[in-house]
């Protein structure tokens, strides 16, 4: 599912969103995930999260189990997040593309301050389009596929 999900999303996500997301599959960084919570008749899969010590990347699809067709509207996801162990200053950006009539994948981007090794991201959902219910999931953060590329540096400050 996680290819696909890429396939589908890097094709379809225009603009910022995407800036260094493409290097990410490219490069299989992400950690695929087997979450997934059913509700209202709505099922949302975390497909994969990435982490680098800067960015969290949560990839995700949301199915429409017995609506007809979906619309625009739809194809939205409201939600809360607390990290676990963990309270860094952050910013989450997100986008949403439908896939086809009963799908729609979605990348929320946090620039997060570093977190500890075993800190796990938290996501309250309770409204997906315009149905009410409870998908929350807890996904963890890891630096197992990224730690490799990370380099710390500490600028030279004069007279110290």
């Amino acid at each position: 599912m996680v290819g696909v999900f890429n396939d589908l999303f890097y094709k379809n996500v225009r603009g910022g969103m995407d800036s260094g997301l493409y290097q990410i599959e490219k490069q299989n960084l992400g950690t695929a995930t087997d979450v997934s919570v059913t509700d209202q008749d709505i099922r949302l899969t975390v497909a994969e999260v990435f982490y680098d010590g800067i960015q969290f990347v949560v990839n995700y699809q949301v199915d429409y189990l017995k609506k007809q067709k979906i619309k625009e509207e739809d194809a939205a996801l409201y939600y809360k997040y607390k990290f676990k162990d963990a309270h860094p200053a952050m910013i989450g950006t997100h986008a949403f593309t439908i896939t086809g009539d009963h799908t729609f994948i979605g990348t929320t981007v946090f620039n997060t301050d570093p977190l500890p090794e075993n800190a796990r991201l938290h996501i309250a959902i309770r409204r997906i389009g315009n149905t009410d219910g409870n998908w929350d999931v807890t996904v963890p953060v890891s630096l197992d596929k990224t730690k490799l590329f990370i380099k710390n540096v500490r600028p030279k400050i004069a007279g110290a």
